[in-house]
């Protein structure tokens, strides 16, 4: 069920594993979805239940883009307190500005972490949690704005740090074409 005075959700679109948040010995579910009114959804339920552990909105999101990782053993636990932690992608539109939304939420909690915005054009940002590039022992991602060749957007290719979500590397996509 939403949270009191929140719309209700179209359905479970992604979910995935998130290890065991609530320590009762069984593994419990991240997931994402979106509500018919445009917030973006993202929280855990108890694998044993099927309860939700929390729930966070994310206003203005169109859609949800999954934010996959590239191995199970690279899931990070950003905030250090020992439980998984999880980054949620959002499509958003906000006054006919398009965009992509990465936030990293706290596994244990769903407080927010960091959040981040970045530009998307006419197609859908990829993005993926990948290698640990900082070396710092979380998983970084890497997101994929793919250029559309029948204009001139080349599409860009950006490495974010996965501690605090700044950017490391940005290329554009020119070399794909």
């Amino acid at each position: 069920p939403p949270l009191p005075g929140k719309p209700d959700l179209s359905g479970f679109d992604f979910i995935q594993y998130a290890g065991d948040v609530t320590g009762d010995g069984l593994g419990d579910l991240f997931f994402q979805d979106w509500t018919l009114a445009g917030d973006g959804v993202v929280g855990c339920l108890d694998g044993q239940s099927g309860q939700t552990v929390w729930m966070a909105y994310r206003p203005f999101s169109q859609n949800f883009s999954r934010v996959l990782p590239l191995h199970s053993q690279l899931q990070s636990d950003i905030d250090g307190d020992g439980i998984r932690d999880y980054v949620a992608g959002f499509e958003t539109n906000k006054f006919l500005q398009s965009g992509h939304s990465l936030t990293a939420y706290s596994g244990a909690t769903g407080n927010e972490i960091w959040s981040i915005d970045l530009d998307r054009n006419f197609d859908y940002r990829r993005t993926i949690r990948c290698n640990d590039i900082t070396g710092d022992g979380i998983a970084d991602l890497v997101s994929l704005m793919p250029p559309i060749f029948t204009s001139n957007d080349n599409g860009e290719l950006i490495a974010i740090d996965g501690f605090d979500g700044s950017t490391l590397w940005i290329k554009d996509c020119t070399f794909i074409q």
